[in-house]
């Protein structure tokens, strides 16, 4: 029962891991992106 507890659990956090590494991947190249779009349509 732990241990089934504990291999949902590392799952859950290498998910989430996964998540915030695409998270502080693409917020910043959307950023930029949004701003070069932006600057152009000017």
């Amino acid at each position: 029962m732990s241990l089934k507890y504990k291999k949902n659990a590392s799952i859950l956090v290498r998910g989430l891991t996964h998540l915030l590494y695409v998270y502080i991947i693409f917020v910043p190249v959307g950023y930029i992106a949004s701003l070069n779009f932006v600057q152009s349509n000017y």
